[in-house]
């Protein structure tokens, strides 16, 4: 990373541009955000993100901070009792048993918790591409309230459903059926800058479009 990299990375601003003492802004902080069902491609997206743009970006999703947090807040799929954190609820999406997760009272405030950290980092200037899951119109009205003074972008990541399920399998570590009940309502919540196809586009082409994107909306990147 070199000193002006350096610089973009600690600004509250944004990346700056040091001369004779004084300190000339040049850009705003970036944050994108990446919102699609589990197992569109939103990971890899980022992480071709990081790759291709010469700015350094701090990536994170929810699943970074649901690591976090103790077994007690998800209901086990098929579960008789509900969960006041996450609960896996039985759903046929296009004639196929699948299941959605439906966030209670305390996976709420959780993602409040998540939206207040993402809206901090921006404002302490960290350009960062967000890796999330808008399970309801409550928690996407929190996110963009929060993100709002910082100019965000907002990108759709689809992927049809068949392949949603055919990665589940391969990935062992999901829920099978997961992804296609959050893709049935995840896009519903808010409107895009940028949609994506991931199973059209693969990672570094997707990251070229979100790039090109911010560059068009007037952020450099």
């Amino acid at each position: 990373m070199d000193d002006r990299q350096k610089l973009a990375f600690l600004s509250p601003v944004g990346p700056v541009t040091v001369s004779a003492g004084s300190c000339e802004i040049v850009a705003m902080t970036i944050t994108v955000v990446l919102n699609g069902t589990s197992s569109a491609g939103k990971t890899s997206i980022a992480e071709a993100i990081r790759a291709l743009s010469p700015l350094p970006w701090q990536i994170s999703g929810i699943d970074t901070f649901l690591a976090l947090v103790p077994d007690t807040m998800f209901a086990a799929p098929g579960a008789d009792a509900t969960s006041e954190g996450f609960t896996w609820s039985a759903a046929t999406v296009d004639g196929v048993a699948c299941w959605d997760v439906v966030p209670g009272a305390q996976a709420l405030g959780f993602a409040r918790a998540v939206h207040q950290y993402w809206a901090a980092s921006a404002a302490e200037g960290f350009n960062q591409v967000i890796d999330h899951v808008l399970l309801s119109s409550v928690i996407a009205a929190d996110l963009t309230t929060r993100l709002a003074p910082h100019r965000p972008l907002y990108v759709g990541v689809r992927c049809p459903s068949d392949v949603i399920d055919e990665r589940e399998r391969q990935r062992g570590d999901r829920v099978i059926g997961q992804g296609r009940g959050i893709a049935s309502h995840v896009h519903n919540y808010v409107p895009y800058d940028l949609e994506i196809d991931t199973s059209v586009l693969n990672s570094e082409e997707a990251a070229h479009s979100v790039l090109a994107a911010v560059n068009a909306a007037g952020l450099t990147a």
